[in-house]
């Protein structure tokens, strides 16, 4: 049984010691197994009465009436007398000596103090100093004790009285109550001491040593009386260190304690398990080993003492954590992931999950469950994340595991299709919000065409088929592969154009035809135009022919066919040009025009009005063999240079392309420039008096008529009868 007192700077412990011994062989054994003796202080004198019991009424304390200054311990002799202890020089000064002036009443058996004085005279001090060398600074002893070498009157007692006076003496000049009074006369209980008689209490004792009473005064003893003791000694404290730390060992050292020590005793505990190893003195440290990873543990290092543990140094420490295991990364996108991870081995009282970038920035957080979501990250960015268990205190970080990944890429952004043609079109995007260092480029049209990787942003598809549709689809890449969501849209080739355009026309229709293009295509639009230019009708067929009608005759009309392909892109334009069959000209006259000139006017055919067409006039005279061919663009013409009197027929006739209409004829006579030519006719008839017959004459004119009409046609002439 032991207390615990704090002395100046030494921390006390006071224990009891039940084996009955001398004084001197008690300090012996105080001295070698604890510090020294007992001393007492105002602080600590009750508390060592709490080491008292029923069983130590007294007990031996380390005072002795004349103590060698120096302290010295005792020799192993239990029977050291005071001849043997040398000589000590105390301190200068006139001392103290306590005596007392007792009234004693016989009749009650009860001592009467009437007074105390103070006797000062030089020489040596008893009772002035501790076993341990400290100065006494407090004396309680029991009234009349100790007895002086004068020896006074005998002190009386009265029995069965439990009044205890308590005196203290705070300097070595005074003698009185705490309260600084002159106590009143007291009645003390008789000391209940089996191995003493009574008549022998009041007896001098030259070598006396301090007895501690049950009830806290003081009594002297002879030194060489058997009685239990109480020792001290100052609280050890040491110091505990541990380093090597793993997840399964760590080495422990401690300071060594001072005095005899026989051997450390290490107590390890946690909440698993505890246990106890020894060690030896002569190393200080230990190893332990088959720990568990990421666990408090708690050192007990007791130094053995005379088979007793002193204070035990004491430090506590968490073994290293050990590593997580599966760390998964799942559902990665633009700007978070999310980890999943199973707990390591051992204990662990939170994770620290820490992401750095490819600048070694570095985002850390603490999280208590094995899972956990990474947010506010830059798509296609370069991760490292790393995850560790944690101990409470942060003392050793977690065996770390890391794993790298990057994000997902952004989609590109406005991604199109740029120069189409029959058989190539350019790609083109821009770059997505984060980062991306590569593209996939994924060209289809029910089978595979392209499927390329590129590190620039335009990608030039060629050898298509014209008229075609096509999926085309982006993606953007960080590392070579990891791929962010596809952006798809659709492409086209332009189609080719028609083939064998034909056009076949009548005076009011004209139908085209032509063949399919190379390549695909979804309609064909086919557009009309009159010669100026304008447009006269656009039809949209998916057909290979069409037809035109209500056109104007003799006119020329000019074809254009594109195809219309996928995407409504549109071919090259195929054209051809022809004529609508003309019809003839209408109401055609000739005026003469004087002797040598006749004007001829028609009219437009049907179906001609408002169209730019061309005439061609053919005029003839068979007596003089003349013919004139002219084209004209008007409805009128006037012939020149002509003979006069002379009939010329002429025809007109609408010209178009390489086509002529039906010709309109007309004639016309020129003014004749007359002059009278007298035939003279002799008649000679086989008849009587036939020449003067009336139908001989007529007969006569209608043959001369006959033969100049075969001679002179086509110019003006008459033949009348003249009488």
């Amino acid at each position: 049984m032991f207390v615990v007192v704090s002395l100046g700077r030494a921390e006390h412990e006071y224990f009891l010691q039940p084996n009955a011994s001398s004084w001197e062989s008690a300090r012996q054994h105080c001295q070698v197994c604890y510090r020294e003796l007992a001393t007492i202080t105002a602080e600590d004198a009750h508390l060592l009465l709490e080491q008292m019991d029923n069983r130590s009424r007294a007990a031996w304390v380390g005072l002795r009436r004349l103590l060698n200054e120096t302290v010295a311990p005792l020799s192993n002799t239990t029977n050291s007398t005071e001849s043997q202890r040398p000589e000590s020089q105390w301190f200068s000064g006139t001392p103290p000596w306590v005596q007392f002036s007792n009234g004693t009443n016989d009749t009650d058996g009860t001592i009467d103090v009437n007074s105390t004085w103070f006797s000062f005279f030089e020489g040596k001090l008893p009772w002035s100093r501790w076993s341990n060398g400290d100065p006494v600074t407090i004396q309680n002893w029991y009234p009349g004790r100790p007895v002086p070498k004068p020896k006074p009157e005998p002190i009386k007692c009265e029995r069965n009285t439990h009044f205890i006076s308590t005196t203290s003496t705070p300097s070595y000049s005074t003698y009185s109550t705490t309260d600084g009074t002159i106590p009143p006369p007291t009645i003390a209980p008789c000391p209940d001491l089996t191995d003493s008689r009574e008549e022998d209490l009041n007896k001098f004792i030259e070598d006396a040593c301090l007895v501690l009473l049950s009830f806290g005064l003081w009594w002297e003893r002879a030194c060489s009386e058997v009685l239990p003791y109480i020792c001290y000694d100052d609280r050890f404290y040491g110091k505990v260190m541990v380093h090597n730390i793993t997840y399964v060992s760590a080495a422990v050292q401690w300071l060594e304690a001072p005095g005899e020590i026989s051997g450390y005793r290490v107590e390890v505990k946690s909440p698993e398990h505890n246990w106890t190893q020894d060690a030896l003195t002569s190393t200080l440290t230990t190893e332990l080993t088959n720990l568990t990873s990421g666990t408090k543990y708690t050192v007990y290092v007791f130094p053995i003492k005379c088979g007793r543990d002193l204070n035990p140094q004491t430090d506590y420490f968490y073994s290293q954590p050990d590593q997580i295991q599966n760390l998964s990364l799942s559902d990665i996108q633009e700007t978070s992931v999310n980890l999943t991870w199973s707990p390591p081995p051992g204990g662990i009282d939170f994770y620290r999950l820490c992401v750095y970038d490819t600048s070694n920035f570095v985002n850390c957080t603490n999280v208590t469950i094995s899972q956990h979501t990474v947010k506010h990250l830059i798509a296609g960015g370069e991760y490292t994340v790393e995850v560790s268990a944690e101990v409470a205190d942060e003392s050793i970080p977690g065996r770390r595991f890391n794993k790298s990944f990057f994000t997902r890429p952004n989609k590109v952004k406005n991604l199109q299709v740029k120069d189409p043609s029959t058989n190539t079109f350019k790609v083109v995007w821009e770059k997505p919000e984060g980062n991306a260092n590569s593209y996939r480029v994924l060209v289809q049209n029910g089978s595979v065409l392209f499927n390329n990787n590129t590190n620039q942003f335009t990608f030039t598809a060629t050898g298509l088929v014209p008229g075609s549709e096509f999926d085309i689809t982006v993606w953007a890449q960080v590392n070579e592969s990891w791929e962010g969501k596809p952006v798809t849209i659709q492409g086209f080739t332009k189609p080719g154009p028609v083939r064998d355009l034909e056009m076949d026309a009548n005076a009011n229709e004209i139908t085209v035809t032509w063949r399919n293009p190379i390549g695909g295509h979804t309609n064909f639009s086919v557009l009309l135009l009159n010669p100026d230019g304008t447009d006269v009708e656009e039809q949209l067929t998916p057909n290979t022919t069409v037809k035109f009608s209500k056109l104007k005759a003799g006119a020329k009309y000019t074809v254009e066919v594109k195809v219309i392909g996928p995407g409504k892109l549109q071919s090259d334009i195929k054209n051809n040009s022809t004529y609508t069959l003309p019809n003839e000209p209408k109401n055609l006259k000739m005026y003469p025009n004087g002797t040598t000139q006749i004007n001829l006017i028609w009219d437009v055919p049907d179906d001609s009005h408002g169209v730019t067409i061309e005439y061609d006039v053919v005029c003839k005279t068979k007596f003089w063999g003349y013919s004139e061919i002219k084209r004209v663009k008007d409805t009128t013409f006037t012939l020149t240079d002509l003979r006069p009197g002379t009939t010329y027929g002429c025809n007109v006739s609408v010209f178009a392309g390489e086509q002529s209409s039906k010709p309109i004829y007309n004639q016309a006579e020129t003014v004749a420039n007359k002059r009278n030519i007298t035939l003279t006719m002799l008649c000679k008839s086989s008849e009587p008096l036939g020449c003067t017959m009336q139908n001989a004459q007529a007969n006569l004119l209608m043959a001369l008529k006959a033969n100049f009409s075969s001679k002179l046609d086509g110019i003006f002439w008459d033949l009348n009868w003249k009488n």
